[in-house]
């Protein structure tokens, strides 16, 4: 009776003590009333054998009570002809097994719903699709890791004959009248055989295997069974939108599952399968967050603003495509993390040929001048409701700074973290190859927009017909659209100071050479010059000069001169020079503004500067004082840098 009401706890040493004793006893005995009495100490037997059965199975349950648990139930069936333990570890791994089919019906659930409801009502459903995905890998994970650990200790202890080591000190210590009436111990000391080893692993990597198989075929395979083929498709659709979003998180989780599991020195055949999942996952996960990495850069023109950020000469998009690059490098580090376990790092190594890493942040570098180049082509369609000119400067501005800025700091972070080695400059090159070609493209472009706003003036002049050239009156001043080009150069140069300091310089270097080729060729198409014409287009490249003077390249310079060569000389007296010179100086005192407005030269460009830009202070000045003189006017024109 002791047995009967004992409470659960300590006193199981006690019942399985009397159920021995009564065992001995009454098991033969032929008197009814006993025989009675057996059957029910035997039902009570059998109810705490059950409820041992039932906190075997509880998830919460410690390891040391499930140990305890354990020895109590085979000692109450123990003396029967089977293996409780044995059949309770099966139980235990069919409640696994159990638990993550249920997680994959509901998942299946769940799924089906966010798709029915997409299809029904239209809406817009991928931005559930990440969180469930999400939570399901968490949900199957965490039942393997709450349960796998305990569950591989119990078989080893199983194995090793360490589960019941209380039973043989409490049958040693039995004093000899108890040991009258007690059967012989059980001989759970000894090692289990081979038998039970191979299957006792065959249980967890039965359990391993429906966990790679569920992730597989949901998070990489892609079979799905739902209610329909439609439905199937539909869902396929989902998970793959939104697979760079859900597939960082569920790359980590289950390399953390498998972190703890290899803590447990679980054998690694059983876990091998798993590895190669992380790998394949990783590499589903990389290839996607790159891909959506190139797709969200080259969309960024659609976050284009046009206002030009705090350091001038660009805007926030270069910042943007940064920022997008960083966060990818982020969450890259977190995927490409390795499992603790030897000889493992070969299926994770960046430098393997899991990923071809360099190619991959290339294709990510310049997907930016993807984005740039779009803008561009869109300015050609007419798109945007400031000018054309200034969008195409700020583009230039934003191509500029990616070279000189952006990209090496992102080379930088990419070598730091070890995606690429400190030697190769290859992205280095290319990319800058390719931006550099993206920046040609564009500035000529600009220069390109600017030809009719300067080239109108000079042409409706300098056509044979718009003026008397073989037959006309001493000039009296420079010719008008002379001024009206500075003017337009002052336009253009205030524009670009507005923008881009930096650029001004080359621009306006380039937009000079065009325009002095410009005079040059239309000059040289007159086809007859009187003395008053030659001093007429004289003075009038000689104003034009005293404008240029402070931005004239080299190949100004000596296009002015062939300009000047190509103008008749013959008749010119000194008193005509005097003439010539007395109009300039007053053409110059008249235009003073103007000519301050154009001798203002901005910080030079060591990158972008034009071949011979600036040229020497000394020659400049040299060359500007002949002018004044009026002195060699031919042979020595003003040196000079840059102009529209």
């Amino acid at each position: 009776s002791s047995g009967i009401n004992a409470e659960y706890g300590g006193a199981y040493d006690i019942v399985l003590n009397d159920y021995k004793k009564a065992k001995s006893l009454f098991s033969d005995t032929q008197v009814r009333v006993f025989k009675q009495v057996m059957d029910g100490v035997n039902g009570k037997i059998r109810g705490f054998s059950e409820d041992l059965k039932k906190r075997l199975l509880q998830p919460c349950c410690p390891l040391a009570e499930k140990k305890q648990h354990l020895r109590y139930l085979v000692e109450f069936e123990g003396i029967q002809d089977h293996d409780p333990a044995w059949e309770s570890l099966k139980a235990q791994q069919e409640q696994v097994i159990q638990y993550l089919t249920e997680a994959k019906l509901t998942f299946q659930g769940n799924l089906l719903e966010i798709v029915s409801l997409a299809q029904l009502r239209g809406a817009d459903q991928h931005s559930r699709i990440s969180p469930l995905v999400s939570e399901f890998v968490d949900e199957l994970c965490d039942n393997v890791t709450q349960s796998l650990p305990d569950y591989w200790l119990l078989c080893q202890a199983y194995l090793d004959g360490s589960l019941f080591p209380e039973v043989k000190r409490a049958t040693d210590d039995q004093t000899e009248e108890d040991s009258m009436f007690s059967p012989p111990p059980t001989p759970t000391t000894q090692t289990r055989p081979a038998p039970y080893q191979s299957q006792l692993l065959a249980l967890i990597e039965g359990v391993m295997e429906l966990l790679n198989s569920i992730i597989r075929q949901y998070c990489l395979d892609m079979q799905l069974r739902l209610n329909s083929q439609q439905d199937v498709d539909h869902a396929i659709d989902m998970l793959e939108t939104s697979r760079p979003l859900w597939s960082p998180s569920v790359v980590k989780r289950v390399k953390v599952c498998i972190d703890r599991l290899l803590s447990i020195s679980l054998p690694i055949a059983c876990l091998l399968p798993s590895l190669h999942l992380v790998r394949d996952l990783r590499k589903m996960c990389v290839r996607c967050l790159f891909e959506r990495t190139e797709h969200n850069i080259r969309d960024l023109h659609t976050r284009e603003n046009w206002v030009i950020s705090q350091e001038r000469g660009h805007t926030a998009l270069p910042l943007l495509f940064q920022n997008i690059v960083l966060s990818l490098l982020s969450t890259l580090g977190e995927v490409m993390q390795e499992n603790r376990v030897r000889d493992e790092s070969v299926l994770l190594d960046p430098s393997s040929e899991m990923f071809n890493l360099s190619e991959m942040f290339y294709d990510v570098v310049v997907s930016f001048a993807d984005c740039l180049k779009m803008l561009t082509d869109l300015l050609e369609e007419g798109e945007g409701d400031i000018k054309t000119e200034e969008r195409l400067v700020l583009i230039l501005g934003n191509c500029r700074h990616t070279i000189l800025t952006i990209i090496p700091t992102l080379l930088d972070r990419f070598k730091a973290d070890g995606y690429i080695s400190q030697g190769d400059d290859s992205i280095d090159n290319r990319s800058l190859e390719r931006y550099s070609t993206l920046e040609r493209n564009i500035f000529d472009k600009y220069v390109n927009s600017k030809h009719a706003f300067l080239f109108g003036d000079i042409e409706h002049f300098l056509l044979p017909d718009a003026f008397p050239w073989a037959n006309c009156n001493p000039p009296t001043a420079v010719s008008s659209y002379v001024q009206e080009l500075a003017l337009k150069l002052v336009m253009a140069q205030a524009e670009l100071q507005n923008i881009d300091k930096d650029l001004l310089r080359r621009i306006i270097g380039h937009l000079l050479e065009n325009v002095t080729v410009k005079l040059c060729s239309q000059v040289a198409g007159i086809d007859r010059f009187c003395k008053n014409g030659a001093l007429q287009a004289r003075l009038d490249t000689m104003g034009a000069l005293t404008f240029f003077r402070n931005n004239m390249t080299s190949k100004c310079r000596t296009t002015m001169e062939d300009t000047l060569h190509s103008i008749p000389a013959n008749g010119i007296t000194s008193e005509d020079e005097a003439v010539l010179n007395m109009l300039l100086e007053r053409f110059r005192h008249q235009n003073s503004v103007l000519i301050s407005c154009l001798e203002y030269t901005p910080p030079g460009d060591k990158h972008f500067s034009p071949q011979g830009s600036g040229g020497d202070s000394i020659t400049r000045r040299r060359s500007q004082k002949r002018i004044v003189k009026g002195k060699n006017m031919v042979r020595s024109p003003p040196a000079a840098a840059q102009s529209h």
